[in-house]
């Protein structure tokens, strides 16, 4: 039962943390750190316009925009990893933005965005394209906007997030379908 002592373990520094506590964001940290550098990694996959942002930049990133703001949005683990996922797919797309603000047109690179089904590379003003696609879907259908963010910001399997969204793998794999039919239409991929 390593994933049961995982979960009240992190259920319990999150408390700890929402109550003021230093020492339980410290503890917290140091317990999410591989999980955290796991999601970072599938998010930077082969993604050669991130050469400034590598995983554990990422992950220390998100957990600086979450310090303080964990505890009242995640109660337990499965809300942490997904706000963690959520947190690391902003700090990409400002990152891309600032890239093109920069480069201002010039010089498009692939970014590749990696499901564990297949790996679908986006320019990086495609990045922006998705990001309105996602906001779309979100209206439409929530939760398979939620299992596309988990799967492609938090580089979860279709099992976690079932087990993230507590529903049956057979109803997250439908969402997953629809929001995959949904994209490609929306993205013309």
């Amino acid at each position: 039962m390593p994933q049961e002592n995982d979960e009240r373990q992190i259920t319990e520094l999150l408390q700890h943390a929402a109550s003021g506590e230093g020492s339980a964001q410290e503890a917290l940290y140091k317990v999410v750190y591989a999980d955290l550098t796991r999601i970072a990694r599938h998010r930077l996959y082969e993604s050669g316009s991130f050469s400034v942002l590598d995983s554990p930049g990422l992950v220390s990133e998100a957990y600086l925009r979450m310090v303080g703001k964990e505890a009242s949005i995640a109660q337990n683990r499965r809300m942490f990893f997904g706000y963690a996922s959520k947190v690391m797919r902003n700090i990409i797309l400002d990152h891309v933005r600032e890239m093109q603000a920069e480069k201002r047109g010039s010089g498009v690179s692939d970014v590749t965005l990696y499901t564990g089904v297949a790996g679908v590379s986006f320019r990086d003003d495609q990045l922006e394209h998705l990001e309105q696609a996602l906001q779309r879907l979100q209206r439409i259908d929530e939760r398979a906007c939620n299992i596309v963010e988990l799967r492609y910001f938090g580089g979860l399997t279709m099992e976690e997030c079932a087990e993230h969204q507590e529903i049956s793998l057979a109803t997250a794999s439908r969402a997953w379908e629809k929001a995959r039919v949904f994209l490609a239409s929306e993205l013309a991929v």
